[in-house]
């Protein structure tokens, strides 16, 4: 599978040293704050990216994939429980221009849904968006979405 895990720990590498100005409004259950910002702990802030590689022993023949000019999509196959249940990257010149992944991972415990987004140009992130929801079993759901852009 494509290696998302490498190309978000390169991301917070070059982040991390080069400080650019990222926009950020995180939103909580209706309660917005945005905030300009150069230091953020990028290692933190883009772990669910990490965390979506597939290249783990676990996913190994999970997924159907789906490839044409300008995407490449792996879908959950039909039985397999795994949380990501699929990822479209896009492509444009042969770099990638976007990744959108969909997380939905369910126990007796609690429920998680979540949409993360990913926008390049020219090989730097551009704009992530991580958003969704969380219900733990005696607990009211909890709604979120981060939006970071660099200025």
């Amino acid at each position: 599978y494509f290696d998302i895990k490498d190309l978000f720990v390169k991301q917070i590498t070059d982040l991390s040293k080069n400080k650019p100005v990222f926009i950020k409004s995180a939103k909580l259950n209706g309660e917005q704050e945005t905030q300009e910002l150069t230091t953020i702990n990028w290692k933190k802030e883009l772990e669910p990216f990490v965390e979506s590689d597939l290249n783990k022993p676990a996913f190994v023949q999970s997924y159907n994939i789906v490839e044409t000019d300008s995407t490449l999509q792996y879908l959950l196959k039909t039985g397999e429980k795994l949380p990501i249940s699929s990822i479209l990257l896009k492509r444009k010149k042969n770099q990638i221009s976007n990744i959108e992944i969909a997380i939905n991972d369910e126990n007796m415990l609690y429920t998680l849904n979540k949409a993360l987004i990913a926008e390049f140009e020219k090989g730097q992130l551009k704009k992530y968006s991580i958003k969704g929801n969380q219900k733990i079993l005696i607990f009211e759901q909890e709604n979120f979405h981060i939006i970071g852009q660099r200025k």
